[in-house]
């Protein structure tokens, strides 16, 4: 192969890489979903046509809602992991978008929010339930799976925060004159304590809020060790290791995109 024709080779391949995917959502179905408290949870359900598909569960960052996945503000590719063959539901926790009730933080009742989404799911015709957290949406994930008594095969999370130190300090929105029971039931660590599922980490050499600072990281996952998890994993290292140095991912939108979709494909049929 001539200079010229590898160097068209790679120009086609880096135009590849960032030409946006063509694959799209379904329309998105909006049913009526309370939650314990009553509160309507304003709920986007991305459905194929046939019935008993696996279903994800999206719980966002804070403070965002449903746009953020839709309009790809996150490095979660929505449609693409939808044309895997997922159906997908999104929502507003409590407080945000259209969902009635007050901001909660991750906290009670925002993991109600998620067990409410996980019973629906349920009941309506679901193969089987995973669940993916962006950022600060792992306090939710957290508390919502523990509290379910059916079935959640993973938790995939993507760079979420480790405890009250994190949330305070890189959250600049979040609440900062709480008492410890506050952020007690809002702290991943202390939420981890009670979780037996599945548990994989995406996580870029640059986090997308903390930089450079790994310490959440190294906080959660020897907490997981502690407590004998053996089901966790952290990007491409193999389950239940976390080495003193771990391989973490190119900082770039579409290198995570295309692992989460690696992930995903590992839980299909």
């Amino acid at each position: 192969m001539s200079e010229t024709d590898l160097i068209i080779k790679l120009g086609r391949r880096i135009l590849a890489r960032l030409r946006p995917s063509k694959k799209k959502l379904s329309q998105a179905i909006k049913p009526e979903v309370f939650s314990t408290a009553g509160y309507k949870i304003e709920t986007f359900f991305f459905k194929h046509d046939d019935s008993n598909r696996p279903t994800l569960i999206i719980c966002v960052d804070f403070p965002d809602t449903v746009a953020s996945v839709l309009e790809g503000r996150y490095p979660f590719p929505c449609a693409e992991t939808f044309a895997l063959g997922y159906n997908i539901i999104i929502f507003d926790p409590a407080g945000r978008g259209a969902s009635w009730g007050t901001e909660d933080y991750g906290g009670l009742e925002h993991q109600d929010n998620l067990h409410t989404m996980l019973q629906w799911a349920q009941q309506n015709g679901s193969s089987s339930l995973g669940v993916i957290s962006i950022g600060c949406g792992l306090s939710m994930a957290l508390g919502g799976i523990s509290s379910f008594s059916g079935e959640v095969l993973f938790l995939l999370d993507f760079e979420g925060p480790s405890d009250e130190e994190f949330l305070r300090t890189y959250y600049p929105l979040s609440p900062k004159k709480m008492d410890e029971h506050f952020w007690k039931e809002r702290s991943p660590i202390q939420l981890f304590s009670n979780f037996s599922t599945r548990y994989i980490r995406l996580q870029a050499e640059k986090d997308h809020l903390c930089a450079y600072d790994m310490r959440h990281c190294n906080r959660i996952f020897r907490q997981l060790k502690n407590q004998n998890h053996k089901q966790f994993q952290l990007n491409d290292h193999p389950m239940g290791q976390y080495p003193p140095q771990p391989q973490l991912l190119v900082a770039d939108k579409r290198v995570i995109e295309k692992k989460f979709v690696e992930v995903l494909k590992g839980f299909l049929p």
